[in-house]
């Protein structure tokens, strides 16, 4: 929706359920953002999300080598639950010309578990991302573009590729990610 010429607004949401073995995660956010004009064909957007996310590992399907294992202890005292609020935001700066966005993720950084010897906390994660659009013709595009990822504790990702656009009606597209 607008309420100008030169801000328009966006509102969305998501619910995910995910399961990978005894890992399972169920979240829903709400997401908020604006788009501001920043002259005839350069835009900003700035956006927040926020919402609650559940986690719960099956620790009775769980054997461990070490019983007295502080981590799997600190899971078992919980059951394996969490549930936390937690925020995403970032920025983005875009033209027909080209875009370049940040975003910070699990901005509150929740505590997995707890026990009185230690403790593990979600990892502030950041992304950027830069791009430029290239005309070659009248009926071709060329976007490469990279994405980085960096969380602090892990080696940094980033991923390199670029897509071609046939007169709006078809996209190849090839990219690297230097992680598995």
């Amino acid at each position: 929706f607008s309420t100008g010429n030169s801000v328009k607004h966006g509102l969305g949401g998501y619910i995910t359920n995910d399961t990978q073995g005894i890992f399972a995660q169920t979240s829903g956010f709400v997401s908020y953002a604006s788009h501001f004009a920043l002259g005839d064909q350069l835009r900003l957007s700035v956006g927040v999300s926020g919402g609650v996310v559940n986690r719960l590992i099956d620790v009775s399907s769980v054997s461990v080598l070490e019983p007295n294992d502080p981590t799997s202890l600190a899971y078992q005292n919980q059951q394996g639950r969490t549930t936390n609020f937690d925020v995403n935001a970032g920025i983005f700066l875009y033209s027909d010309l080209f875009y370049a966005g940040y975003s910070a993720a699990r901005i509150f950084q929740n505590r997995l578990y707890t026990d009185s010897e230690i403790t593990g906390q979600q990892q502030l994660t950041h992304f950027g991302m830069l791009g430029i659009r290239l005309n070659l013709s009248e009926a071709l595009l060329l976007v490469p573009g990279a994405f980085v990822g960096y969380d602090g504790i892990n080696p940094l990702t980033y991923d390199v590729g670029a897509r071609l656009k046939l007169r709006d009606l078809l996209w190849f597209g090839a990219s690297y990610r230097n992680t598995k």
